[in-house]
């Protein structure tokens, strides 16, 4: 058996730590990403409004996001509907579907689920 001593144990949870930060910062800033994509869609649904292109063919979408390191998990609502079943994507595709659902809707909601880890837990 390995006996680990107080040192490198206290060195491995500060190593995860770190990743797990780091892994927040980056679905946070993918997070933003999407938000801002909203926010040019809300410019081109202005310009819409003036004649400029048809109208979107849905009020409202909702994203409910869990999110992992390696995927994301989605799950859509439309108009109040029933949630359609889940959707898994890699960040990137995440990120190119969300803007498509940008165009499809006049508002487009999301929440996602914080990574945790028993190091952030009291």
């Amino acid at each position: 058996m390995i006996k680990q001593t107080y040192k490198s144990k206290s060195r491995n949870k500060n190593t995860e730590k770190q990743a797990l930060l780091a892994e927040q910062a980056k679905t946070e800033t993918l997070v933003q990403t999407v938000l801002n994509a909203s926010e040019v869609s809300l410019t081109a649904a202005a310009s819409a409004a003036n004649g400029e292109s048809g109208p979107r063919p849905h009020r409202v979408i909702k994203l409910g996001i869990d999110v992992h390191l390696d995927r994301y998990v989605v799950v859509r609502q439309i108009d109040g509907g029933a949630p359609q079943p889940p959707q898994r994507f890699s960040p990137g595709q995440f990120l190119e579907w969300a803007k498509k659902q940008t165009a499809l809707a006049q508002q487009v909601y999301s929440c996602y689920e914080q990574v945790s880890s028993p190091l952030t837990q009291v």
